[in-house]
C-alpha cells in the first residue's frame, strides 16, 4: 500500500510540474474543504508548506491554496499508513 501512495504522490507532483509550465492552475469551489484540513492536518499542513517554499526558492513559484489541498492530502497519506 506504501508504494500505492508514493506513487500517487509522485504523479501529483508531474501533474503540478505540468500545469506550471503550461500555466495553468486547478481550480474548484474547494475552498471549504482546504480548511478543514489545514486545520485538522496541522502537522501535515506545516510540512507542505515547506514543499511550497523549496517550489517557490528554486523555481519562482507560489503554488496556489488548490495545489496545497492536494498536497495536504497525498501528504497525509504517505505519513499514516
Amino acid at each position: 500500500m506504501h508504494s500505492f501512495n508514493y506513487s500517487r504522490f509522485a504523479s501529483h507532483m508531474q501533474y503540478l510540474f505540468r500545469r506550471k509550465n503550461e500555466c495553468t492552475e486547478i481550480s474548484s469551489a474547494n475552498k471549504k474543504l482546504f480548511e478543514v484540513l489545514k486545520n485538522e492536518y496541522t502537522e501535515t499542513y506545516q510540512c507542505v508548506l515547506l514543499i511550497k517554499k523549496l517550489i517557490f526558492d528554486k523555481f519562482n513559484w507560489n503554488i496556489g491554496d488548490e495545489e496545497i489541498l492536494y498536497l495536504i492530502l497525498h501528504v497525509n497519506r504517505l505519513c499514516s499508513h
